[in-house]
């Protein structure tokens, strides 16, 4: 499933226009991007929890060499689904 797809279905599903739906999403993709930017959880019940991290460097080896080489740390997004969502799966 796409972006234009969750479009649909969301213009569907609420009796809105494609436009409508496309702003609406956007603006919602924007609230949790900026929330993440500023280091915050954006935790939507029963869906999960969207977390910021950092990953601390360390120490690689160059495939097909045996050089070693520095991984600096960096800040990741992490998504951890609820217990409502895994049920659904299973």
């Amino acid at each position: 499933m796409n972006k234009q797809d969750i479009v649909s279905a969301l213009a569907e599903k609420n009796g809105i226009s494609l436009r409508e739906a496309s702003f609406l999403l956007e603006s919602v993709f924007e609230v949790i991007e900026d929330a993440i930017v500023e280091g915050q959880t954006v935790k939507v019940p029963n869906f999960g929890v969207f977390a910021v991290k950092t990953r601390a460097g360390r120490q690689g080896v160059v495939p097909g060499t045996t050089d070693v080489i520095e991984i600096p740390s960096k800040t990741v997004v992490t998504f951890r689904p609820s217990k409502n969502l895994k049920n659904k799966l299973n």
